[in-house]
């Protein structure tokens, strides 16, 4: 079973929903802002096809299997097994992403 397909029965994987990206106040960022108008209008058109969608998404799902496949842990609790891993490797590499 791949990582990414462990995901789907572990009780942890229910996201809380984002905030909303603007407020009375005004806009609090996460919109045009970051990649500009131009950007935003390649990406729609870029992702306006499904197929496009649905390969990018594949894509990704290939990329966090060949990552999440390095190491694999096995313990008598799959939900341990998953957070080993599944989430440990993801935080870690989302932190190396960000820092």
């Amino acid at each position: 079973m791949s990582p990414l397909s462990q995901l789907s029965s572990f009780s942890f994987f229910r996201m809380p929903p984002k905030p909303p990206l603007s407020s009375p106040q005004g806009n609090r960022g996460g919109g045009a802002e970051e990649g500009g108008a131009e950007e935003g209008a390649r990406l729609r058109e870029k992702y306006r096809d499904p197929a496009a969608v649905d390969g990018a998404l594949a894509d990704l799902a290939r990329y966090w299997d060949g990552k999440l496949s390095k190491l694999q842990a096995s313990t008598p609790d799959p939900d341990l097994d998953v957070m080993l891993n599944t989430w440990n490797l993801y935080q870690s590499e989302i932190n190396v992403i960000f820092s």
